[in-house]
């Protein structure tokens, strides 16, 4: 039964793409941040939108939180990456949204690319006679490092994201045929309309 189980996984997961019926995918969530600079080294918890171009891995994302009371909304629209698909050794298969590596992180480590946002892939129905073999959950975890402009001293940034696919939003932006910008404006303009 192994012996038939795992090329027929296999052979699903080339398949993925053709199965896929949605342009984007939309996932909400929320971001946990330690910022050794921002918020005075306290947590804060962000709500996050992100909205994925299947077919080339680009993303755009909205996070936004009240902060010592005051709302504030940041973007980020990421054209240097991509979508891969990923089969376990036990016939799991998993989705990546990874950053393309420049050519000198090429050389330095061959074959390496960051990651993210990551989840298992899992059948979901779209809409009656439309299913996707897409992550429900999306996660990533992570400390970076950067220098203040002002000072020059290291800052210390950790988070954690957990976003859940979004069938609500998915389909009402790809019925209406939106490309990741104009997905990306409409929803913006609904967290700015919440006063962020």
């Amino acid at each position: 039964m192994k012996k038939v189980l795992f090329p027929l996984l296999f052979l699903s997961a080339l398949l993925v793409p053709c199965f896929v019926q949605a342009e984007l995918l939309i996932y909400k969530g929320t971001e946990k941040e330690v910022n050794t600079q921002g918020n005075s080294g306290r947590p804060v918890n962000w709500k996050v939108i992100v909205v994925i171009d299947h077919a080339n891995g680009n993303f755009s994302r909205i996070r936004y939180a009240t902060i010592d009371g005051v709302r504030r909304h940041f973007t980020l629209n990421e054209t240097n990456s991509h979508i891969l698909q990923i089969i376990a050794l036990d016939g799991k298969t998993y989705t990546a949204v990874t950053r393309i590596p420049t050519e000198c992180e090429a050389q330095e480590f061959p074959g390496g690319e960051t990651v993210i946002l990551k989840g298992q892939n899992v059948l979901i129905s779209l809409s009656p006679g439309s299913t996707a073999f897409i992550p429900r959950i999306l996660t990533k975890a992570g400390v970076g490092l950067s220098h203040s402009t002002t000072s020059g001293q290291p800052i210390l940034d950790e988070s954690s994201f957990v976003l859940a696919f979004d069938k609500v939003q998915t389909l009402a932006s790809n019925y209406a045929g939106e490309g990741r910008g104009a997905a990306f404006d409409r929803l913006l303009a609904g967290v700015i309309s919440l006063g962020y």
